[in-house]
């Protein structure tokens, strides 16, 4: 299964884009330009992997903080592009 077809398998199932945990904003839109900020392995609100590879964390556990931020980050991008979708009179 390719990245795209993961992408949207994950789309259709997809939980919403976590809450940032401080006073910051997660994503800013500039002309066509999207910038995101503070995202991190978040699950439920909470820290779900803290430390660093080799020691704290084993390879396996930063693969998979790595993939849950990389999510965080889509749901992120998704949650504003339908913000932005709406605010134009899209669907």
């Amino acid at each position: 299964m390719g990245a795209e077809a993961r992408v949207e398998l994950w789309a259709s199932s997809s939980r919403p884009a976590p809450r940032p945990l401080g006073s910051y904003v997660t994503a800013a839109r500039s002309g066509n330009l999207l910038f995101t900020s503070g995202h991190g392995p978040l699950r439920d609100g909470r820290v779900a992997y803290q430390g660093k590879v080799g020691r704290e964390l084993t390879v396996e556990q930063g693969q998979e903080a790595a993939r849950l931020t990389g999510l965080n980050l889509l749901a992120t991008v998704r949650e504003l592009s339908r913000q932005l979708s709406t605010a134009c009179g899209g669907s």
